[in-house]
């Protein structure tokens, strides 16, 4: 996230020294600050929800033993009690 927030500080300076050497009009630069801009927030986006992801995969892959687990079997039988004291 950290590095996606970083790509318009990036642009900047090559945007400036594209525009500089007129290798690319106003507009072209306008627009694509506008473009990183916008862009940025649904990318943003969509990197937390893989990161949400996974998490949820890694705990169902710590509760599926849980549930795969044999029930423990109950031992129907009569208990003796003695009643001698």
């Amino acid at each position: 996230t950290a590095l996606l927030g970083a790509s318009f500080v990036c642009l900047l300076p090559a945007a400036i020294g594209l525009h500089s050497a007129q290798a690319v009009s106003t507009e072209q630069v306008i627009l694509s600050i506008l473009l990183a801009v916008g862009m940025l927030s649904p990318i943003i986006k969509v990197s937390r929800l893989f990161m949400e992801a996974n998490e949820l995969l890694a705990g169902v892959k710590r509760i599926t033993p849980i549930y795969l687990a044999q029930q423990p079997k109950l031992n129907n039988s009569q208990i003796q009690v003695d009643t001698k004291h």
